[in-house]
């Protein structure tokens, strides 16, 4: 199946949501890339935790300050 590709932090959140309720990989690239304090805020990141505990879903490099997130 293929990803769901996006760029920039725009709906980030719903992109997520609908990655999950579709069941389809989604890559996100330049998260705040030209920010201060690029990749993902911690409540971002707190979001990814609870998706992954109601769901299968694995998240991988969604560190903070992450520029690019799989999920």
């Amino acid at each position: 199946m293929s990803s769901l590709r996006f760029e920039g932090s725009l709906g980030f959140k719903h992109r997520l949501v609908c990655a999950v309720l579709s069941g389809r990989p989604i890559k996100i690239d330049n998260i705040r890339a030209d920010s201060k304090n690029p990749g993902i805020s911690e409540a971002e990141a707190s979001f990814l935790r609870l998706l992954e505990k109601v769901g299968s879903h694995a998240s991988s490099h969604s560190v903070l300050g992450n520029k690019r997130l799989f999920h």
